[in-house]
């Protein structure tokens, strides 16, 4: 996806393959809280920041509206989907949800 402009990860375990897998920055966001509304709640907030969603199935009611199923698909046990919007990203919308910072703040 040469557009993508920014990847959150919600109610997953932290992982990190941006670099990796599509061979560009791309900056990825935890809206990572202990308490699951919260965490609906930031990644509502954060939503302008990242065009891209990876989440558990089970999380599809807590996908913020204008972003669309892509696809999904089991790992391991569970089964994770991909969900997308169209247009740009404001990363400023998601400073306080940047992975570094989040995995600084809470010890992830």
């Amino acid at each position: 996806w040469p557009q993508l402009c920014g990847i959150a990860v919600h109610r997953i375990d932290f992982w990190s393959a941006s670099h990796f897998y599509l061979r560009r920055d791309v900056p990825i966001y935890l809206p990572y809280r202990r308490d699951p509304v919260q965490a609906a709640q930031a990644l509502s907030r954060a939503t302008p920041a990242y065009d891209l969603i990876v989440a558990p199935a089970n999380a599809a009611g807590e996908v913020p509206p204008g972003y669309r199923s892509l696809s999904c698909r089991f790992d391991g046990s569970e089964k994770i989907c991909l969900y997308r919007r169209p247009g740009g990203c404001d990363p400023a919308a998601g400073k306080t949800e940047l992975l570094q910072r989040v995995i600084a703040e809470y010890g992830y």
